[in-house]
């Protein structure tokens, strides 16, 4: 037996409805629908496939636009309906496509997860069955990770790790610039450390914190409104593979240890 949706439901998705049919479709399994348990069992291993396609519908065929809800762009409909920035929605297709790529080149087994699939996302067709199957050939489904693949890329890549020391005022705005344009300081830094000036250069100019943010910091007054930066938004949507920045202890009272590593 399975639960009918009908579409005044599906309107009014929520993701505890949802959760509550993922239950109902499970606990319906019986003992003679092995088969089926074991092809929902392969099959949602990559339900990142699925979701990259589906999203590619909306952004390569305009879908977004037919939607009920009325959006500026489609980095508002990624923003509103999917819950996820443009580039994160541009990140999951680009992982679709690498399975389907593989499936081209006759491959039975792909990555298992969008992380895996999005680092080879800029290999030529050649290059991807190269990477791919090397792996393949000498590890286990269950070994591959993300950072194998990458090392298959690139063997002379280094894990990099380094410690610097950020003011508390300017981690502070750091960390209100990224709130008003709607990401998260990883994801702020990482467009940070991959904007490019006009020119091409890597070198980006940024305003100076005024007198004005700087109290406003200090005082711990931006969430309640009082004041806005000035300073002017940095607009590059190229990002970085991964960058993880963990916040440790306090040195003196001025300032934090930011641990920054890539790899």
């Amino acid at each position: 037996m399975q639960k009918i949706i009908d579409n005044d439901e599906l309107l009014d998705f929520s993701l505890e409805n949802l959760v509550v049919e993922f239950q109902l479709d499970v606990s319906y399994l019986c003992p003679s629908e092995i088969e089926k348990a074991e092809y929902e069992l392969l099959a949602n291993q990559y339900a990142y496939i699925k979701f990259g396609l589906i999203l590619e519908k909306f952004r390569n065929q305009s879908w977004w636009k037919r939607c009920h809800e009325k959006f500026r762009d489609f980095k508002d409909f990624c923003k509103q309906k999917v819950n996820l920035s443009r580039w994160q929605v541009v990140n999951a297709i680009k992982s679709a496509n690498v399975a389907i790529r593989l499936v081209f080149l006759g491959f039975s087994n792909l990555p298992r997860n969008a992380s895996q699939a999005l680092a080879m996302a800029d290999l030529s067709l050649e290059g991807l069955g190269e990477v791919w199957g090397n792996i393949t050939q000498n590890l286990a489904q269950h070994q591959i990770t993300t950072d194998v693949i990458k090392r298959e890329i690139n063997p002379d890549a280094v894990s990099l790790a380094s410690t610097i020391r950020i003011p508390t005022a300017l981690l502070g705005r750091l960390r209100e610039q990224a709130h008003d344009v709607g990401l998260t300081l990883n994801q702020y830094l990482e467009q940070l450390a991959d904007a490019q000036s006009p020119d091409g250069s890597r070198e980006v100019e940024i305003e100076p914190p005024t007198d004005e943010e700087i109290a406003c910091i200090d005082r711990l007054e931006w969430k309640s409104g009082d004041c806005k930066p000035s300073s002017d938004k940095l607009k590059s949507e190229a990002i970085l593979d991964r960058i993880d920045l963990t916040i440790g202890a306090k040195s003196d009272p001025g300032e934090v240890i930011a641990i920054i590593s890539t790899s």
